[in-house]
């Protein structure tokens, strides 16, 4: 599923703004690949990151990537039913289990990343449709954004 190094050639030598969305943008492609496996093949994520790191991150970032990659692992795990039940309120025409796993992923983390109000909503939105844009299906963008998009509204409205 790799699909190379997240980090991008512009921002090697930007400002440490540049560097902290990168490193983010990475840990987040980085957990999306260990809860890949963890669907697919039932690799433990935490045992996965590790390894699926070494294709994505400079030695400069790497703690910091994989301690935010792993934090998004073990709280996607952590929140998993919570997660696929408010992805199943928006998502209604399948299961949550038969959704492609690069699209179930994508949202739990993003809905984790809101919930654990770790970044604004738009943020965690736009990185997960990113995401699905580079892992997923041709449709997978679309799907991925429409879904948080309903979720968000709901949060946003809720009491």
């Amino acid at each position: 599923m790799s699909k190379g190094s997240a980090v991008s050639p512009a921002s090697a030598d930007g400002t440490a703004v540049d560097r902290f969305v990168e490193s983010r943008r990475s840990a987040r492609a980085i957990a999306l690949q260990a809860l890949y496996e963890w669907d697919a093949v039932k690799h433990l994520p935490a045992d996965s990151v590790g390894r699926i790191a070494d294709d994505f991150i400079e030695d400069a970032d790497r703690e910091s990537v994989l301690s935010y990659a792993a934090a998004l692992v073990e709280d996607v795990q952590e929140d998993e039913e919570r997660l696929d039940r408010l992805i199943q309120e928006h998502a209604t025409a399948y299961p949550v289990s038969q959704l492609a796993a690069v699209d179930r992923n994508a949202l739990r983390l993003a809905l984790s990343e809101i919930t654990h109000e770790r970044v604004p909503a738009a943020i965690a939105i736009d990185e997960a449709v990113e995401l699905a844009r580079t892992y997923g299906a041709e449709s997978s963008a679309r799907f991925v954004h429409g879904v948080l998009g309903g979720v968000l509204a709901e949060l946003t409205n809720a009491p």
